[in-house]
């Protein structure tokens, strides 16, 4: 996490784009929980297993995350991507801070989330039921 938030101050400001990105097409994901309530303050990684490039967002108080490739550029490329979500919630137990998921393990994990983002050649808007 610390590597995504350090890149924009290693690679500088400026609005260069590598050249091997492909084209990327804008993506907004909403989590939503079994009731349907949004959840904020959800990480969401879209990844492809053939793509270099992976999409995220974190969601805001109405459960919406606008997906950018690595943190940086608006959009994710065409193709299937696996999406994980997580969200960790701090609670005390016997006393002491525990940090646990606040959905199923397996939406945190690529190898086991059911979730999938089925990206476009348009605008994407996609909502996944979380629990």
């Amino acid at each position: 996490m610390i590597v995504l938030l350090l890149f924009p101050l290693l690679t500088g400001c400026g609005t260069d784009k590598p050249s091997d990105l492909p084209k990327l097409h804008p993506c907004t994901v909403k989590i939503v929980d079994k009731s349907g309530a949004a959840v904020d303050n959800v990480t969401v990684v879209a990844a492809s297993p053939d793509s270099k490039w992976a999409s995220i967002g974190l969601t805001g108080p109405d459960g919406v995350a606008e997906m950018k490739t690595n943190g940086i550029y608006p959009g994710v490329p065409a193709g299937t991507h696996k999406v994980v979500v997580a969200k960790y919630v701090v609670k005390e137990v016997n006393g002491e801070p525990v940090e646990t998921l606040l959905f199923d393990k397996s939406f945190a994990d690529e190898s086991t989330t059911p979730l999938q983002l089925p990206a476009k050649e348009r605008a994407n808007y996609v909502t996944f039921e979380v629990f």
